[in-house]
C-alpha cells in the first residue's frame, strides 16, 4: 500500500482547470504534424480511453504500453480531436 502525505494528496485532488495545458507551449499550425496519432481504444471492459502516439511506419503507430484494447481507431494529423475535421 502506498501512502501520500496530506499536503501532496490535497495538491493532487485540488488541481486547477488549466492543469492539462502545456506550460509555456504554443499552438502549432493546424495539420502541420501529420505523424501525430490520436487513438480511441475500447478496452476489454468496454471502457473508452484515449491515447497519443506517433506514426513511425505506414502501418505502425508507436504508443504507450498501457494503450491496449480490443478495438483501436487511429486518427492521424488531427489538430483538434473534439471537432470533426479533415486530416
Amino acid at each position: 500500500m502506498h501512502y501520500l502525505p496530506p499536503p501532496l494528496l490535497f495538491f493532487l485532488l485540488c488541481s486547477r482547470a488549466e492543469a492539462g495545458k502545456i506550460i509555456g507551449g504554443t499552438e502549432c499550425k493546424p495539420h502541420s504534424r501529420p505523424y501525430m496519432a490520436h487513438l480511441e481504444i475500447v478496452t476489454s471492459q468496454n471502457n473508452l480511453i484515449s491515447c497519443g502516439g506517433f506514426l513511425i511506419r505506414r502501418n505502425f503507430v508507436l504508443t504507450a504500453a498501457h494503450c491496449a484494447g480490443r478495438s483501436i481507431m487511429v486518427t492521424l494529423g488531427a489538430h483538434n480531436i473534439t471537432k470533426k475535421e479533415d486530416t
